[in-house]
């Protein structure tokens, strides 16, 4: 089951723009798009529904607030499985212009996670950063060629071993071009 809401993204990302993500990839990215970027939606995040606020038209997935518009919300349940486009409105904030609830079970620390925003701390002494609310682990991905770095905005992908916990990174992309070219804040 989808929810739809009828805006456009505030990234204005064409198809075809510029982290040059060949087919192949890790990211599974075909050519000519950056993280599967429609002209007007970016998936943001993939990850389970932590809490809802009808009122405010908001729910927490992988830490990060997401405004749905007030819409209806009748069909999202607490554990829901979802991925999430729109655009990033601050740190831990996402104004969502797409929801899709995955037919996919969430089982944590079993389920891959990712999340795309900014981070609002770095503790580079402990290999963790802050995403909203939520902790990042993201020294599993030191060994690996996955790790990007942190920047100014990132993508970090892995598993959260208990529900709404710790994120255990095993692939960080730094996403600082994205963020200052396309002005993620508008």
């Amino acid at each position: 089951s989808a929810l739809e809401i009828d805006s456009g993204s505030a990234l204005e990302i064409d198809s075809g723009s510029a982290l040059e993500i060949d087919s192949g990839s890790a990211l599974e990215i075909d050519s000519g798009s950056v993280l599967e970027i429609d002209t007007g939606s970016s998936p943001l995040l993939a990850g389970p529904v932590q809490s809802i606020d009808l009122e405010a038209g908001t729910f927490i997935s992988v830490g990060q607030t997401v405004s749905f518009g007030g819409r209806d919300f009748g069909s999202l349940r607490v554990g829901d499985f979802v991925t999430v486009s729109g655009s990033i409105a601050g740190a831990g904030l996402i104004n969502a212009d797409f929801v899709e609830i995955s037919s996919q079970a969430y089982v944590p620390g079993a389920t891959r996670v990712f999340v795309t925003g900014i981070p609002s701390s770095v503790d580079y002494s402990l290999g963790t950063a802050q995403v909203g609310d939520l902790t990042v682990d993201y020294t599993p991905s030191f060994g690996s060629s996955a790790f990007g770095g942190i920047g100014a905005a990132v993508t970090v992908f892995g598993i959260q071993p208990s529900f709404g916990g710790v994120l255990l990174s095993d692939e960080v992309i730094d996403q600082t071009d994205l963020f200052l070219r396309d002005s993620l804040l508008r």
